[in-house]
């Protein structure tokens, strides 16, 4: 390897220290911090997201135990979103005011009581917006974060800064999913999406071509068996977006699925031990399919 290689990897190792000191410093679990459990659901049938269901159409188990549940609809609370996005030179390959554009519109998109706040990533993590209210477009400035990519670095800090208040969490990712740089792997963000307070999005999009690279990729391809079974973990989805489909549709979209979703609450009854917790969410009604993480961890 020639000296400018080796001075780019230790500089690309620099940038992503930050956030493998994250995933350390932190405990990588979605912890009950007061008596109440919050677990957004998507109800569907054959005709598409079931509305109009109540506390008595739910049946939610906890540890096995049946509980007693509340049940609201997402669409009527504000909620917490955070973005993202890749800006490796693979995924953006614009301009960067046109990815400040396409940002923006997605911030117009969400309701003045939401929050949200940008993270994008490359060779490195940069958190560009800490959180922002919804609804309208903030003034800020994107930089180039280099052509590899370090995608579950990312997901992994996103995961575990999401917080797990009373305020539904979607955590939505832009990317072709094509992980060259990262420290962690799909098994440790797993673990943690299993236990995150966020439903994660992953919407992939095709690649814009990758430069040669002096480092061996470390997945050069989707792994999509693993991105799978990452949101299924945590009540979301992973699917594939055309490669004219814009920025902003593919928020929109999932956004629209987010809002569909019933929030159940309940505070745990005979099943308030601590440690690992699985939940079961089903209807009673048949023909009916839900959508919701699998469990959560207990203080």
């Amino acid at each position: 390897m020639t000296v400018a290689g080796v001075a780019r990897l230790a500089i690309i190792a620099a940038g992503l220290l930050s956030v493998s000191l994250l995933a350390r410093s932190q405990a990588p679990s979605f912890r009950a911090t007061t008596d109440t459990v919050l677990v957004p659901v998507l109800v569907t049938d054959a005709t598409g997201p079931v509305r109009g269901l109540s506390a008595t159409d739910f049946e939610l188990l906890d540890n096995a135990v049946p509980q007693v549940v509340s049940v609201s609809a997402i669409e009527s609370r504000p909620i917490d979103v955070t973005l993202v996005l890749d800006a490796s030179a693979s995924v953006s390959g614009r301009p960067m005011a046109q990815f400040t554009s396409y940002v923006n519109r997605i911030a117009t998109s969400l309701q003045p009581t939401d929050r949200w706040r940008l993270f994008t990533f490359g060779s490195r993590l940069v958190q560009v917006l800490s959180e922002q209210p919804g609804g309208t477009a903030p003034t800020f400035s994107l930089t180039d974060v280099g052509g590899t990519t370090a995608f579950y670095d990312a997901l992994l800090a996103a995961l575990i800064s999401a917080s797990s208040g009373d305020r539904p969490q979607l955590v939505f990712a832009f990317t072709d999913g094509a992980d060259n740089m990262s420290f962690n792997g799909p098994d440790r963000v797993m673990a943690l999406a299993a236990r995150s307070g966020a439903t994660l999005y992953v919407r992939l999009t095709q690649p814009r071509g990758l430069a040669p690279s002096l480092l061996l990729p470390y997945l050069p391809r989707p792994d999509l068996r693993a991105l799978r079974d990452l949101t299924d973990r945590t009540g979301g989805a992973v699917s594939t977006v055309d490669p004219g489909d814009a920025l902003p549709k593919a928020f929109v979209d999932v956004l629209g699925n987010f809002r569909m979703r019933y929030l159940l609450t309940y505070t745990p009854t005979n099943a308030d031990a601590a440690g690992w917790h699985d939940i079961v969410v089903r209807t009673k009604k048949a023909g009916q399919s839900v959508r919701a993480r699998n469990g959560y961890e207990r203080q």
